[in-house]
């Protein structure tokens, strides 16, 4: 369960992990659209992986005042974040993304970038490949919200961990039938393949639309 907050909580603010969003597009999309090819393990995994998502989702949506503001001054931190690691490279005052009355255009970790990424780089005499680099790694660099007191960083991160995680072990214990655990072995669940199955009772064959869909048929 750790893994899986962890990963939700990092996977908002795409370009920590992805340099640009056609990136992080393309590894996903590759993904879901070779299912077929995909193991039986694999497609259940990550069928509830996406059930997790969801369900991290509409937590977010329905927090309590006390996770809004933690996000808020999280939110904040990883902005001034930015702004100190672009301050403080090779091209100062550079812009890392467009703003509005200095404020970053965009919410939820995904940032817009500025209309003209290229007349950016080109003011700074740098490629767009070095401008896509160094927002890159100001992202990582923001990831660890340096501007925070380390105690109070670790206290804001730990609340908002735990909210997670409470709203994630109360979802699993009530639809354990979703469960796929990282030992896939001793698995009881076959989420992907049972909604396969569902689904396809409801076409002409059946059996046809389970295999097709590279599912075996009971």
């Amino acid at each position: 369960m750790d893994a899986l907050v962890e990963s939700y909580l990092v996977g908002r603010h795409l370009f920590v992990r992805h340099r640009t969003l056609d990136e992080s597009w393309d590894e996903r999309v590759a993904e879901l659209d070779n299912l077929r090819s995909l193991s039986a393990a694999r497609r259940d995994r990550i069928f509830f992986e996406q059930q997790v998502s969801m369900v991290l989702m509409t937590a977010r949506q329905v927090s309590p005042e006390e996770i809004e503001q933690i996000e808020g001054s999280l939110s904040d931190a990883f902005n001034d974040s930015l702004d100190l690691c672009a301050e403080g490279s090779e091209y100062p005052g550079i812009e890392l993304y467009a703003r509005d009355e200095g404020i970053y255009q965009g919410e939820d970790g995904l940032y817009y970038p500025r209309w003209s990424v290229e007349e950016e780089a080109t003011n700074h005499g740098i490629t767009i490949d070095v401008f896509l680099d160094l927002r890159h790694e100001c992202h990582k660099f923001a990831a660890s919200y340096p501007v925070l007191d380390p105690e109070q960083r670790d206290e804001l991160l730990k609340t908002r961990r735990d909210y997670y995680l409470e709203i994630l072990r109360l979802w699993m214990a009530d639809h354990p039938e979703w469960v796929v655990p990282l030992d896939y072995e001793n698995s009881v669940n076959q989420p992907y393949q049972d909604w396969v199955r569902e689904v396809c009772m409801e076409a002409e064959d059946p059996e046809e639309c389970v295999r097709g869909e590279g599912v075996s048929w009971p």
